[in-house]
């Protein structure tokens, strides 16, 4: 059995830290007669302020306390402690310091009567303490939604369990941020949210939407409000069904069609529908889709719209059997978006320089692109234009004189003497030339190529025959041996 605490020791650990000896006794608490003693026979303001703190002091003392003490930190304890009579905290509630109001608004064991008086106090910062008591009773909590500091209104929003006729009254508190607060509340039963959504108050509607992990019934009404932005934002947020999908395509407005059309889960039939849309909002709009299904690209590519050409020459999802189709238009300026994409096949980038068209060939040429079969006439015309990037798609080719070589590995744009490393028709003299470049971009590039020829040739040498083990030769010899004896005893007889 533990030994029994001595007065003296407590009282000098009270004299050093009150509260932090009021909280060390709550854990191992004290003998009642040491608490009594400790009332009756010091009259330190310390000791005061250790019995108002202590959770298991009784009633009677700290209403002694609260007559014989004066003192602000005392008084604030008395008004946080459990144990503290309602005349006491009636009193305090009434003519006490705002500090000591607040502290009793904040506490969790308030009684009704002092919770109304509180209700009606000057301080907001008191009333606000009030609103956010878990404890507040259900009467407290219609007064507060009717107090006339929009804070105080929004605090009750932080309730535990919120009263229904509050809600209410918050959900139409003429205060935008209260009622705004109230919508987002986290504890609002689905049928709630139903109604408000349901009564196509635009505000309303737009707030619900701010809302994370609505109920399906919700966001289905939502996504027939009649106020066009926020049918169209739940219509972007909602997961839609095929057959939902169908019905907004064949009875939405184009906006919501347009919609639609953007998003990655449409099938493939309704996009087929959405093709043929009269609106060409919507068909642009399909046509920059990166879920695009490719037999619906390749019926878009021969739409007559240019527009839509050219959103599908954007549209980065497209197939190389699209981009084939669409290059086929004649047009100059979908031929030039497709020669600045980046995902060019080697058929559609010889499409591309076959339409010889030096302003959509820039095009190309400006991404670096490495092109070995371009014709000798174009070669040896671009080989000595004066744009570098012309110069460097020209270095690349094969049909590349050697004298414009010669010129080229030492051309000023590194971008052009690069592009001249990678030429298949590069003699040896000129590898080995720049493969000096002060540039280490292009003496890599050509260390990089003369070391793939090198493994290249050495793959390419047969491998010699495989020799027998030694084993197996003497045993072939030895089966041979026995054959000639055989047949010469055969010759014998």
């Amino acid at each position: 059995m533990p030994e029994e605490p001595i007065k003296s020791d407590i009282v000098a650990e009270i004299r050093q830290d009150p509260l932090g000896a009021a909280a060390k006794y709550q854990r191992q608490g004290l003998p009642p007669r040491l608490v009594r003693e400790l009332a009756e026979e010091c009259s330190e303001t310390a000791v005061a302020l250790f019995l108002a703190a202590y959770p298991e002091v009784p009633s009677r003392i700290i209403g002694k306390l609260a007559m014989e003490v004066d003192d602000p930190e005392v008084a604030l304890a008395i008004a946080a402690n459990s144990r503290t009579p309602v005349t006491v905290l009636q009193e305090y509630a009434r003519s006490g310091a705002p500090a000591v109001r607040e502290q009793i608004a904040a506490n969790r064991n308030l009684s009704p009567q002092v919770a109304a008086i509180l209700s009606q106090d000057a301080s907001v910062d008191v009333r606000l303490a009030l609103a956010r008591n878990p404890g507040l009773p259900a009467r407290i909590q219609v007064e507060l939604s009717k107090d006339a500091v929009p804070f105080v209104r929004a605090a009750l929003l932080q309730q535990p369990r919120l009263e229904p006729e509050v809600l209410a009254r918050l959900a139409e508190d003429g205060d935008l941020l209260v009622r705004a607060r109230t919508l987002l509340a986290s504890k609002v039963e689905p049928s709630r949210l139903l109604a408000w959504a349901d009564s196509d108050d635009r505000f309303r509607q737009v707030i619900l939407l701010l809302r994370r992990n609505l109920p399906d019934e919700v966001m289905e009404s939502l996504c027939f409000s009649q106020h066009q932005a926020v049918q169209t934002q739940a219509i972007g947020l909602r997961q839609l069904s095929a057959d939902e999908l169908l019905g907004w395509t064949e009875n939405g407005d184009a906006m919501v069609r347009s919609l639609i059309a953007a998003r990655s889960d449409v099938p493939a039939e309704i996009q087929e529908l959405l093709a043929g849309d009269q609106d060409a909002s919507v068909r642009n709009t399909l046509a920059a889709n990166p879920s695009l299904d490719e037999e619906v690209a390749l019926a878009m590519a021969a739409d007559t719209d240019e527009g839509v050409w050219q959103r599908l020459a954007e549209n980065a999802g497209l197939s190389p059997r699209v981009l084939t189709a669409l290059a086929e238009r004649d047009n100059s300026v979908v031929r030039k978006m497709i020669a600045a994409r980046s995902d060019l096949t080697a058929d559609l980038i010889r499409m591309i320089v076959a339409w010889d068209s030096e302003e959509i060939l820039y095009h190309l040429a400006i991404q670096g692109r490495v092109f070995t079969e371009l014709d000798q006439e174009r070669t040896r015309r671009l080989a000595q234009h004066g744009l570098p990037t012309f110069r460097a798609f020209a270095a690349a080719s094969r049909h590349l004189p050697d004298e414009l070589m010669k010129k080229l590995s030492v051309d000023p744009a590194v971008s052009v003497r690069r592009s001249l490393a990678v030429n298949p028709a590069l003699p040896a003299g000129l590898r080995q030339f720049l493969s000096s470049d002060p540039d280490k971009t292009v003496s890599s590039t050509v260390a990089r190529r003369l070391e793939e020829e090198r493994r290249a040739a050495q793959e390419k040498q047969e491998p010699p025959e495989p020799t027998a083990p030694e084993g197996v030769i003497k045993r072939l010899l030895k089966k041979v041996a026995v054959l000639k004896g055989g047949v010469a005893s055969s010759s014998g007889r």
